[in-house]
């Protein structure tokens, strides 16, 4: 798990579930929530017995994906739960015009989904600007090949080698970063940017933070600071990154 979080019990079973898991961060009013979910387990008939409102865009969405958007609104709705006094039935998230979850007032979150993983940070903590998470499965050597010049530079590819990681961990980190600096900054900048917009300069293993740079017509245009730092996770062939 990140550090400054630490993991509190909490008990929700349904063979829906494979794992259920709930974080608290030691200094700032933050949660955590992340659901390992079952395919096999899903049905539609989930979002009522989860109190989840399905969204007409769903109708037509393979079964595969109305599981990932069930499992990223329960981890919401748990994390919700945990951060403020509202009970479970009550709690509702919204979906915009572009699909992004609507949080209730005072309320900064963010969800991410694999086709097992669903997980969810929140915070009410007026101290913190931007929110974003993000998780991945890692590239495999094809992927890295086909797609990774849309998304990071040979600057910023070989930085994260010099680091120590391989090929795909580096292409994988490279996009989990830059997906979740989008997810952080698109509700302040209210439109949609490219992965050029920011540019990786530096990394420590140690510490598992990585540092970007915004482009700087960007950065000024919506009054953005110059610098992210963001934290990331490396575990089952999976990589998760986090700002806060």
């Amino acid at each position: 798990m990140f550090p400054g979080f630490h993991r509190q019990p909490i008990t929700l079973s349904h063979p829906f579930l494979l794992d259920l898991s709930l974080n608290r961060h030691t200094r700032r009013n933050c949660v955590l929530v992340a659901v390992n979910f079952s395919l096999e387990h899903f049905s539609t008939d989930l979002f009522h017995y989860f109190s989840i409102d399905f969204p007409i865009q769903m109708n037509r969405a393979v079964p595969k994906r109305q599981a990932e958007f069930l499992a990223g609104r329960l981890s919401a709705k748990l994390a919700l739960q945990q951060l403020e006094p509202r009970t479970f039935d009550t709690v509702t998230i919204g979906t915009g015009e572009h699909r992004q979850p609507l949080w209730p007032d005072q309320i900064k979150g963010s969800i991410t989904h694999t086709k097992h993983r669903a997980m969810c940070l929140v915070t009410n903590d007026a101290q913190v600007d931007v929110i974003g998470i993000d998780t991945e499965h890692e590239h495999s050597a094809e992927t890295v090949t086909q797609i990774g010049a849309q998304i990071f530079s040979e600057e910023e590819f070989y930085k994260l080698r010099a680091l120590g990681f391989s090929n795909t961990q580096s292409s994988t980190l490279l996009f989990s970063g830059k997906e979740s600096i989008f997810k952080a900054l698109y509700p302040q900048v209210g439109e949609y940017f490219g992965f050029e917009c920011a540019r990786f300069i530096s990394g420590d293993r140690q510490a598992q933070t990585l540092t970007f740079e915004l482009l700087g017509s960007f950065s000024k245009r919506h009054g953005l600071p110059d610098l992210i730092n963001i934290q990331y996770v490396i575990y089952d062939n999976s990589i998760t990154t986090l700002i806060l």
